[in-house]
C-alpha cells in the first residue's frame, strides 16, 4: 500500500499487484500434481509477483488460524483453494464529518453523470414518449425491478430525512417517497459534469451529452437487428446505473469498515503488549479470554468483511463483470473497495486502460494488450471470470458509448 501511494500513476496500476497469493492443497483429498492441472488457476497464480503453492494435511488445515471458515470448507470440498492475502490500508477515524475517499468520490461523480445522461432516454424507451415528457410511475416501477441497487441506495440516502428506507423486494409503491427525488438530485449534480466520447475532440456535458445519448438511441433503432439492439441498449443503460449505485454503496461500507477495524486493531495490539496475534490464537489455553479476544480483533482487521466480501450474497459482493464495469467507467482501482477477484488483476486493469483510451486520455496499454488478445482468441480464456470481463470489454462500449470494434 505504501509503495502504491508513493509511486507515480501508472507505475503500479493496482494495490492488488503486491497481494500475496497461495494455492493450498488438501493432501488428504488431492495431490499436488492434480492441483497443478487446473491451468486457469495456475496461469493466474504464476502471473502474481508473490505466490506459492503448499500442501497441508486435514489436521493442519483445521489448526491453521490464518484461514477463514470459508477457506477451510472449500479446501475440504474441492481439495485445493487459492487464498489471497489482501493488503489492507489503514484508515484513521476522522474528526467531524468523514470526507469521501478518492474511490467513493469518483464513483459518485460517475453515477451523477450517467444518471443525468441516461435517465431521460431510459424513460423515453420505457414510456414510449419523447424525451421532453415527464418521467412517470411506469419508469420508476421498471427501475425498482431492474435496478435494485439504485433503489437501495436511494433508501440509504433518505435515512434521517423522515422517509422510510427501502429494501430489496419492496412493493412498487414504496419507491414513491424517495426514488424520484433521489434521481432528480443525482441528475442536477450530473448536469455540470462532462465526458469525452470515442472519436470526438472535446468532452460533452449538459444538453450536448443528452443529445449524444439520443444519437446512440437513434443509431441502435435502425438496421436488421434493431429490436434486439434496443432491448440490449435499455438493459445496458439500466445496468450502468445499477452497478454504479452498488459500487457507491459497497465503497462506502468498505471504507467505514476499514476505519472501524483499524481502531479495533490498534486497541487489540495494545492489549497484546508485543504478543503475536496468531501465536495467541494457536495457543488459546495458554492465554486468557481477554488476550484471545484482542488477537481475534487484530486478525479480523486484516480481512474486514465489507472489504473482503467473503460471502455468497450477490447483493453485497461485486461480481467479475461489475468490477470490470467500474474499472472502465470510473477509472479507479477497484481493489481499493474489494478484495474479490484479485486473480483477475491483469484483466481488470486492462479494462481501466481501455476506459482511458475511449475517453482520449493518456495511458499505457500494458494490460490492454492482454485483454485484447483474449478477445481475439476465445480459446485462450482460462476461467469463467476472464470470460465475464471479456464480454464487458466487448459489449459495454458498443452499447453505452457507441464505440464499435471489429
Amino acid at each position: 500500500m505504501a509503495k502504491h501511494a508513493e509511486l507515480a500513476e501508472g507505475d503500479i496500476p493496482s494495490v492488488a499487484t503486491y497481494a500475496p497469493v497461495v494455492m493450498v492443497v488438501n493432501l488428504g483429498g488431492c495431490s499436488m500434481e492434480d492441483a497443478r492441472h487446473d491451468s486457469g488457476l495456475q496461469g493466474a497464480l504464476l502471473r502474481r509477483p508473490f505466490h506459492d503453492m503448499i500442501g497441508l494435511t486435514a489436521e493442519e488445515i483445521a489448526d491453521e488460524t490464518a484461514f477463514t471458515a470459508a477457506d477451510k470448507a472449500s479446501l475440504m470440498k474441492f481439495g485445493y483453494h487459492v487464498i489471497v492475502l489482501p493488503l489492507v490500508e489503514l484508515h484513521q477515524a476522522p474528526l467531524g464529518r468523514r470526507q469521501l475517499s478518492a474511490a467513493e468520490a469518483t464513483i459518485t461523480e460517475a453515477l451523477r453523470l450517467w444518471t443525468y445522461a441516461l435517465l431521460p432516454a431510459i424513460a423515453m424507451h420505457i414510456q414510449g414518449t419523447s424525451r421532453s415528457g415527464l418521467i412517470t410511475d411506469q419508469t420508476y416501477d421498471w427501475l425498482s425491478d431492474e435496478a435494485p441497487n439504485l433503489v437501495r441506495l436511494a433508501g440509504k440516502s433518505a435515512a434521517g430525512l423522515g422517509i422510510p428506507q427501502i429494501g430489496p423486494g419492496s412493493g412498487k409503491a414504496d419507491w414513491a417517497g424517495d426514488l424520484p427525488g433521489f434521481l432528480s438530485a443525482l441528475s442536477d449534480a450530473g448536469r455540470k459534469l462532462a465526458i469525452q466520447f470515442p472519436g470526438e475532440d472535446a468532452p460533452r456535458k449538459g444538453e450536448a451529452l443528452r443529445a449524444k445519448v439520443d444519437a446512440i438511441s437513434l443509431g441502435m433503432s435502425e438496421g436488421q437487428h434493431k429490436v434486439a439492439n434496443m432491448k440490449h441498449l435499455l438493459a445496458t443503460r439500466i445496468k450502468t446505473l445499477d452497478v454504479l449505485a452498488k459500487a457507491k454503496r459497497i465503497a462506502t461500507e468498505a471504507v467505514q469498515s476499514l476505519i472501524k477495524e483499524t481502531s479495533s486493531s490498534e486497541k487489540g495490539y495494545k492489549r497484546l503488549k508485543g504478543l503475536g496475534p496468531y501465536h495467541v490464537t494457536r495457543n488459546p489455553d495458554a492465554f486468557g479470554k481477554r488476550l484471545n479476544g484482542a488477537a481475534r480483533k487484530v486478525i479480523q482487521a486484516q480481512r474486514p468483511p465489507a472489504y473482503v466480501q467473503d460471502t455468497s450474497d450477490a447483493e453485497n459482493r461485486l461480481s467479475e463483470s461489475e468490477i470490470a464495469w467500474i474499472a472502465l467507467l470510473c477509472d479507479i482501482d477497484p481493489f481499493l473497495i474489494t478484495a474479490q477477484h484479485i486473480l483477475l488483476h491483469d484483466e481488470v486493469i486492462g479494462m481501466r486502460e481501455w476506459g482511458k483510451a475511449l475517453r482520449g486520455e493518456l495511458m499505457t496499454p500494458n494490460y490492454l494488450h492482454h485483454l485484447e488478445a483474449l478477445r481475439r482468441d476465445p480459446s485462450a480464456v482460462e476461467s469463467v471470470g476472464q470470460k465475464a470481463i471479456v464480454e464487458v470489454f466487448q459489449d459495454l462500449p458498443s452499447y453505452l458509448l457507441f464505440e464499435c470494434r471489429k
